[in-house]
Protein backbone atom coordinates (compact mmCIF):
# COMPACT_ATOMS: atom_id res chain seq x y z
CA UNK A 1 0.00 0.00 0.00
CA UNK A 2 1.14 3.90 -0.38
CA UNK A 3 1.66 5.27 2.61
CA UNK A 4 3.61 9.04 3.25
CA UNK A 5 6.65 8.76 6.29
CA UNK A 6 5.86 11.19 8.80
CA UNK A 7 9.10 10.19 11.12
CA UNK A 8 9.49 8.53 14.33
CA UNK A 9 7.78 8.11 17.06
CA UNK A 10 9.63 9.02 20.63
CA UNK A 11 10.33 6.42 22.51
CA UNK A 12 9.00 4.78 25.33
CA UNK A 13 11.70 4.61 27.90
CA UNK A 14 14.93 5.63 28.24
CA UNK A 15 15.05 1.52 28.73
CA UNK A 16 14.12 1.15 24.75
CA UNK A 17 16.87 -1.53 22.97
CA UNK A 18 18.14 -0.25 20.02
CA UNK A 19 17.28 -3.40 18.88
CA UNK A 20 13.61 -3.32 18.87
CA UNK A 21 11.73 -2.50 16.23
CA UNK A 22 11.44 1.02 16.08
CA UNK A 23 7.94 2.65 15.69
CA UNK A 24 7.23 4.89 12.96
CA UNK A 25 4.32 7.33 11.90
CA UNK A 26 3.06 6.78 8.36
CA UNK A 27 -0.49 8.38 6.57
CA UNK A 28 -2.51 5.70 4.88
CA UNK A 29 -5.74 7.55 2.76
CA UNK A 30 -5.82 10.46 4.89
CA UNK A 31 -5.56 8.37 8.34
CA UNK A 32 -2.65 8.21 10.86
CA UNK A 33 -0.81 4.99 11.83
CA UNK A 34 1.88 3.96 14.31
CA UNK A 35 3.58 1.25 12.69
CA UNK A 36 6.91 -0.59 13.55
CA UNK A 37 9.69 -0.98 10.98
CA UNK A 38 11.87 -3.84 10.65
CA UNK A 39 15.48 -3.26 12.02
CA UNK A 40 16.88 -5.93 10.42
CA UNK A 41 20.07 -5.71 8.77
CA UNK A 42 21.53 -2.40 11.14
CA UNK A 43 17.99 -0.65 10.52
CA UNK A 44 18.57 -0.80 6.48
CA UNK A 45 14.57 0.29 6.24
CA UNK A 46 14.89 3.26 8.53
CA UNK A 47 18.05 4.50 6.27
CA UNK A 48 15.69 4.69 3.35
CA UNK A 49 12.98 6.01 4.60
CA UNK A 50 12.88 9.76 4.29
CA UNK A 51 10.01 12.46 6.07
CA UNK A 52 7.32 13.57 3.71
CA UNK A 53 8.20 11.22 0.66
CA UNK A 54 5.76 8.19 -0.29
CA UNK A 55 6.50 4.77 -0.38
CA UNK A 56 4.99 1.34 -1.20
CA UNK A 57 5.29 -0.22 2.21
CA UNK A 58 4.72 -4.01 3.15
CA UNK A 59 3.20 -5.01 6.60
CA UNK A 60 4.02 -8.41 7.52
CA UNK A 61 2.48 -9.68 10.99
CA UNK A 62 2.10 -5.99 12.22
CA UNK A 63 5.84 -5.29 11.14
CA UNK A 64 6.47 -3.22 8.09
CA UNK A 65 9.03 -5.33 6.16
CA UNK A 66 9.62 -3.58 2.66
CA UNK A 67 10.11 0.53 1.41
CA UNK A 68 9.55 1.26 -2.41
CA UNK A 69 9.95 5.17 -2.95
CA UNK A 70 6.89 6.09 -5.04
CA UNK A 71 8.60 9.54 -7.29
CA UNK A 72 12.29 10.49 -7.94
CA UNK A 73 14.32 13.26 -7.10
CA UNK A 74 15.91 15.05 -9.74
CA UNK A 75 19.12 15.07 -9.66
CA UNK A 76 21.26 17.77 -8.23
CA UNK A 77 22.89 20.60 -10.69
CA UNK A 78 26.56 20.98 -9.21
CA UNK A 79 28.44 24.13 -9.57
CA UNK A 80 31.47 22.47 -10.29
CA UNK A 81 31.15 19.32 -11.86
CA UNK A 82 34.96 18.55 -12.48
CA UNK A 83 35.70 15.65 -9.95
CA UNK A 84 36.05 11.73 -11.19
CA UNK A 85 35.08 9.61 -8.63
CA UNK A 86 37.65 7.16 -7.16
CA UNK A 87 40.45 9.27 -8.73
CA UNK A 88 43.31 9.28 -6.00
CA UNK A 89 44.81 12.60 -6.48
CA UNK A 90 45.32 15.77 -4.57
CA UNK A 91 43.79 17.79 -7.24
CA UNK A 92 40.76 15.24 -7.54
CA UNK A 93 39.68 15.34 -3.81
CA UNK A 94 40.00 19.37 -3.61
CA UNK A 95 37.36 19.42 -6.94
CA UNK A 96 35.60 16.45 -4.92
CA UNK A 97 34.85 18.71 -2.34
CA UNK A 98 33.71 21.77 -4.15
CA UNK A 99 31.00 19.97 -6.26
CA UNK A 100 28.35 20.27 -3.19
CA UNK A 101 29.00 23.83 -2.18
CA UNK A 102 26.01 25.73 -2.14
CA UNK A 103 23.81 22.53 -2.77
CA UNK A 104 23.53 21.24 0.84
CA UNK A 105 22.27 22.96 4.18
CA UNK A 106 23.60 22.11 7.47
CA UNK A 107 21.84 19.56 8.80
CA UNK A 108 23.08 18.50 12.21
CA UNK A 109 23.71 14.85 11.89
CA UNK A 110 23.17 15.00 8.38
CA UNK A 111 25.79 12.46 6.49
CA UNK A 112 25.39 10.44 9.08
CA UNK A 113 22.94 7.08 9.03
CA UNK A 114 19.31 7.11 11.15
CA UNK A 115 20.65 5.41 14.34
CA UNK A 116 23.73 7.97 14.23
CA UNK A 117 26.60 5.56 14.48
CA UNK A 118 28.42 6.08 11.30
CA UNK A 119 28.11 6.78 7.54
CA UNK A 120 24.66 7.35 5.87
CA UNK A 121 23.95 6.29 2.58
CA UNK A 122 24.09 9.66 0.95
CA UNK A 123 27.84 9.57 2.57
CA UNK A 124 28.43 6.43 0.47
CA UNK A 125 26.91 7.25 -2.60
CA UNK A 126 28.95 8.58 -5.55
CA UNK A 127 27.37 11.85 -6.51
CA UNK A 128 25.38 14.50 -5.54
CA UNK A 129 22.54 13.49 -3.03
CA UNK A 130 19.32 14.74 -5.14
CA UNK A 131 17.71 14.63 -1.23
CA UNK A 132 20.46 17.86 -0.27
CA UNK A 133 19.47 19.80 -3.27
CA UNK A 134 15.36 19.18 -3.07
CA UNK A 135 15.46 20.34 0.70
CA UNK A 136 17.39 23.08 -0.24
CA UNK A 137 15.01 24.27 -2.65
CA UNK A 138 12.49 23.67 -0.10
CA UNK A 139 13.90 26.07 2.46
CA UNK A 140 14.59 30.09 1.96
CA UNK A 141 15.93 32.77 4.09
CA UNK A 142 14.80 31.62 7.64
CA UNK A 143 15.58 28.38 7.10
CA UNK A 144 17.26 27.10 11.03
CA UNK A 145 19.21 24.13 11.45
CA UNK A 146 17.65 23.89 14.80
CA UNK A 147 14.23 22.87 13.94
CA UNK A 148 15.53 20.32 12.30
CA UNK A 149 17.73 19.26 15.04
CA UNK A 150 17.74 14.80 16.07
CA UNK A 151 15.03 14.18 18.78
CA UNK A 152 14.65 11.18 20.99
CA UNK A 153 17.67 9.80 20.24
CA UNK A 154 16.93 9.69 16.43
CA UNK A 155 18.39 11.20 13.67
CA UNK A 156 15.41 11.66 10.99
CA UNK A 157 16.83 14.43 8.63
CA UNK A 158 20.06 12.43 8.15
CA UNK A 159 19.25 12.41 4.71
CA UNK A 160 18.46 16.44 4.07
CA UNK A 161 21.77 17.86 4.25
CA UNK A 162 25.70 17.70 5.67
CA UNK A 163 27.18 18.14 9.23
CA UNK A 164 30.98 19.32 9.07
CA UNK A 165 31.79 15.06 9.42
CA UNK A 166 29.59 14.26 6.69
CA UNK A 167 30.50 16.60 4.20
CA UNK A 168 34.34 15.66 4.91
CA UNK A 169 33.41 11.73 4.85
CA UNK A 170 31.39 12.24 1.36
CA UNK A 171 34.50 13.81 -0.03
CA UNK A 172 36.84 11.37 1.07
CA UNK A 173 34.63 8.38 0.03
CA UNK A 174 33.92 10.24 -3.55
CA UNK A 175 37.32 10.66 -3.97
CA UNK A 176 38.64 7.21 -3.05
CA UNK A 177 35.70 5.05 -4.57
CA UNK A 178 33.74 4.13 -7.88
CA UNK A 179 31.24 2.20 -6.32
CA UNK A 180 28.48 3.03 -3.80
CA UNK A 181 27.39 1.56 -0.86
CA UNK A 182 30.95 0.63 0.87
CA UNK A 183 32.16 1.05 4.42
CA UNK A 184 32.24 4.98 4.85
CA UNK A 185 34.50 7.78 6.30
CA UNK A 186 31.88 9.60 8.63
CA UNK A 187 32.82 9.83 12.54
CA UNK A 188 33.04 12.37 15.33
CA UNK A 189 34.29 15.67 13.68
CA UNK A 190 37.41 15.91 16.28
CA UNK A 191 38.83 12.08 15.56
CA UNK A 192 38.79 12.50 12.32
CA UNK A 193 42.13 13.47 11.73
CA UNK A 194 43.58 10.64 13.71
CA UNK A 195 41.37 8.22 12.10
CA UNK A 196 42.87 8.95 9.12
CA UNK A 197 46.26 8.87 9.96
CA UNK A 198 45.61 5.25 11.75
CA UNK A 199 44.74 4.33 8.19
CA UNK A 200 47.82 5.22 7.05
CA UNK A 201 46.92 7.58 4.60
CA UNK A 202 49.19 10.33 5.96
CA UNK A 203 50.52 11.85 9.24
CA UNK A 204 49.45 14.01 11.75
CA UNK A 205 51.08 17.50 10.81
CA UNK A 206 54.12 18.45 13.38
CA UNK A 207 54.34 22.07 11.82
CA UNK A 208 51.25 23.21 13.68
CA UNK A 209 50.12 26.69 12.46
CA UNK A 210 51.16 26.08 8.56
CA UNK A 211 48.46 24.76 6.52
CA UNK A 212 48.91 22.69 3.15
CA UNK A 213 45.84 21.93 0.66
CA UNK A 214 44.03 18.98 1.53
CA UNK A 215 44.99 18.80 5.12
CA UNK A 216 41.87 17.64 7.44
CA UNK A 217 42.04 20.21 10.25
CA UNK A 218 40.32 18.42 13.58
CA UNK A 219 39.02 20.75 16.25
CA UNK A 220 36.71 20.89 18.80
CA UNK A 221 33.86 19.65 17.64
CA UNK A 222 34.20 20.30 14.36
CA UNK A 223 36.63 19.12 10.93
CA UNK A 224 37.07 21.53 7.91
CA UNK A 225 39.54 20.60 4.79
CA UNK A 226 42.34 23.61 3.79
CA UNK A 227 42.18 24.44 0.11
CA UNK A 228 44.92 26.20 0.54
CA UNK A 229 46.96 29.36 1.93
CA UNK A 230 47.03 33.20 0.09
CA UNK A 231 49.95 35.02 -0.63
CA UNK A 232 48.75 37.00 2.10
CA UNK A 233 48.47 34.22 4.86
CA UNK A 234 45.33 34.08 4.80
CA UNK A 235 43.25 30.86 5.01
CA UNK A 236 40.69 29.51 2.35
CA UNK A 237 38.46 26.40 3.44
CA UNK A 238 35.69 24.19 2.77
CA UNK A 239 33.15 23.04 5.16
CA UNK A 240 29.40 22.64 6.43
CA UNK A 241 28.71 24.75 9.13
CA UNK A 242 26.08 26.35 10.41
CA UNK A 243 26.02 30.52 9.31
CA UNK A 244 23.63 33.32 9.52
CA UNK A 245 21.39 33.96 6.35
CA UNK A 246 20.89 37.71 5.39
CA UNK A 247 18.20 37.63 7.53
CA UNK A 248 20.07 36.58 10.52
CA UNK A 249 18.85 33.13 10.36
CA UNK A 250 21.05 30.06 11.78
CA UNK A 251 20.97 27.99 8.63
CA UNK A 252 24.51 27.42 6.14
CA UNK A 253 25.89 24.48 4.80
CA UNK A 254 28.66 23.43 2.89
CA UNK A 255 30.55 26.35 1.71
CA UNK A 256 33.95 28.22 1.21
CA UNK A 257 35.42 30.15 4.12
CA UNK A 258 38.62 32.14 5.67
CA UNK A 259 40.87 32.13 8.23
CA UNK A 260 43.01 35.61 8.96
CA UNK A 261 45.27 36.04 12.10
CA UNK A 262 44.38 39.52 11.52
CA UNK A 263 40.75 40.71 12.67
CA UNK A 264 39.89 41.91 9.76
CA UNK A 265 37.68 40.98 6.89
CA UNK A 266 39.65 42.86 4.00
CA UNK A 267 41.63 39.54 3.35
CA UNK A 268 42.13 37.47 0.13
CA UNK A 269 40.68 34.19 0.98
CA UNK A 270 37.35 35.86 2.03
CA UNK A 271 37.68 37.70 -1.57
CA UNK A 272 38.10 34.41 -3.31
CA UNK A 273 35.25 32.77 -1.05
CA UNK A 274 33.27 35.77 -2.01
CA UNK A 275 34.28 35.44 -5.48
CA UNK A 276 33.04 31.37 -6.27
CA UNK A 277 30.00 31.46 -3.96
CA UNK A 278 28.45 34.68 -5.70
CA UNK A 279 29.53 33.39 -9.08
CA UNK A 280 28.62 29.56 -9.18
CA UNK A 281 26.01 29.39 -6.25
CA UNK A 282 24.25 32.77 -7.22
CA UNK A 283 20.86 30.75 -5.29
CA UNK A 284 22.93 30.34 -2.03
CA UNK A 285 24.70 33.53 -2.25
CA UNK A 286 21.54 35.80 -2.27
CA UNK A 287 20.45 33.99 1.00
CA UNK A 288 24.23 33.29 3.25
CA UNK A 289 27.19 35.37 2.58
CA UNK A 290 30.49 34.07 2.81
CA UNK A 291 32.33 34.60 6.28
CA UNK A 292 36.17 34.59 7.95
CA UNK A 293 35.73 32.30 10.77
CA UNK A 294 37.82 32.70 13.93
CA UNK A 295 41.52 32.21 13.96
CA UNK A 296 42.00 31.08 17.13
CA UNK A 297 39.12 28.75 17.27
CA UNK A 298 39.37 26.89 13.64
CA UNK A 299 43.38 26.53 15.15
CA UNK A 300 43.03 25.03 18.29
CA UNK A 301 44.67 21.75 17.13
CA UNK A 302 42.66 19.91 19.35
CA UNK A 303 41.61 16.46 16.89
CA UNK A 304 45.11 17.25 15.00
CA UNK A 305 45.40 18.21 11.46
CA UNK A 306 45.87 15.40 9.00
CA UNK A 307 48.18 15.78 6.24
CA UNK A 308 48.01 13.11 3.13
CA UNK A 309 51.21 11.42 1.80
CA UNK A 310 51.67 11.77 -1.56
CA UNK A 311 54.44 9.67 -2.79
CA UNK A 312 53.38 7.11 -5.81
CA UNK A 313 51.75 3.65 -3.95
CA UNK A 314 49.88 6.53 -1.51
CA UNK A 315 46.43 6.26 -1.06
CA UNK A 316 46.83 9.90 -2.65
CA UNK A 317 48.95 11.17 -5.59
CA UNK A 318 49.89 14.71 -6.86
CA UNK A 319 50.77 14.50 -10.00
CA UNK A 320 49.15 17.76 -10.94
CA UNK A 321 51.29 19.57 -8.37
CA UNK A 322 48.84 21.07 -6.44
CA UNK A 323 50.46 20.66 -2.87
CA UNK A 324 52.76 23.56 -3.83
CA UNK A 325 49.91 25.84 -4.71
CA UNK A 326 48.47 28.91 -3.08
CA UNK A 327 44.70 28.94 -2.88
CA UNK A 328 44.54 31.92 -5.46
CA UNK A 329 46.10 29.52 -8.17
CA UNK A 330 43.99 26.12 -7.24
CA UNK A 331 41.09 28.26 -7.52
CA UNK A 332 41.93 29.10 -10.83
CA UNK A 333 42.75 25.68 -11.94
CA UNK A 334 39.72 24.47 -10.18
CA UNK A 335 37.17 27.12 -11.56
CA UNK A 336 38.82 28.91 -14.24
CA UNK A 337 38.85 32.64 -13.91
CA UNK A 338 37.10 34.51 -11.41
Amino acid sequence: MKAVFLGSVPKKTTLDEDTANPCCRFQINGVLYRLPVSAARDFALLNCLQIGRTYEIRILNGLVSAVCPCDALPPAPAPFSGYVPGLRTLKNLLATAMTPLGQALYVYGGGWNWQDTGAGPQAVSIGLAPEWFAFFQAQDLRYSYRDFYPAYGRNSYYFAGLDCSGYLGWAVYNTLHEASCLPGYVGPAQEMARDFARRGWGRLAEDAGSFCPGDVCSITGHVWLCVGTCGDGSILLAHSTPTESRLDCPGGGVQLSALSPSDSNNCAALALAESVMKRHCPVWYRRYAPVRKPYAVYTDFSGGVFRWALEDGDVLTDPDGFAALGAEEIVKRLFGGL
